[in-house]
């Protein structure tokens, strides 16, 4: 295989993954669609088929919970913001 071949399928593969990786993710993708459409209930957050790598997900969790709190912060301080005008303070 030449150099310029190699570049090709890397580039290739950036655009469209093969492999076991790339395979389950669409297999939960799958699962995650035939599960919300057969099902009752509201899900909030997908199934998770198999996690590759449980450290990253924890930091990435972390990271969504830290920002939901700022939000949360910033949403009762607009609103206090605002009940304190409607009541006529400053």
């Amino acid at each position: 295989m030449s150099p310029d071949e190699y570049q090709d399928w890397i580039a290739f593969y950036n655009l469209e993954p093969w492999g076991s990786q790339a395979d389950d993710s669409r297999f939960q993708v799958l699962c995650d669609v035939i599960h919300r459409t057969n099902s009752t209930e509201r899900i909030e957050k997908s199934l998770v088929f198999f996690d590759r790598d449980p450290e990253e997900t924890a930091r990435l969790e972390a990271i969504e919970r830290a920002r939901t709190d700022r939000l949360s912060a910033l949403d009762a301080k607009i609103e206090a913001y605002f009940e304190r005008r409607l009541s006529g303070g400053s």
